[in-house]
């Protein structure tokens, strides 16, 4: 995903399921974009909320560079629900991940078929 020049950018860290980290990352791949770019789609994109996600089991640090608007929006949705950073980065994820795996093998079917 290509940046405005001069978009002052944010560095992030935060830990998700490992399972949820091997989907984002498999649809990252199909699409031959890196996690921080797929990170910043889920960011960019258009969503109903589903609420809080309860995680469970292994989990996997992930870091990547995010505009600091994004960042800025982000951390005020995080204080204002009472939970840190990367619970709301989480939500986010657990709620694209749907749309991700549709993705992932509408791109893989044709590889498949061949």
């Amino acid at each position: 995903m290509a940046r405005k020049r001069g978009t002052l950018m944010r560095s992030v860290t935060f830990r998700m399921p490992a399972d949820r980290y091997a989907q984002l990352a498999d649809a990252a791949a199909a699409r031959g974009i890196d996690m921080s770019a797929i990170l910043n789609l889920l960011l960019s994109g258009k969503g109903e909320s589903v609420g809080r996600i309860k995680t469970e089991g292994a989990s996997r640090q992930v870091g990547f560079r995010m505009p600091q608007g994004h960042f800025d929006v982000l951390a005020a949705v995080a204080e204002a629900r009472g939970v840190d950073l990367s619970a709301v980065l989480n939500q986010l994820a657990a709620e694209a991940l749907p749309a991700l795996r549709a993705e992932l093998e509408r791109l893989r079917a044709p590889a498949e078929g061949a």
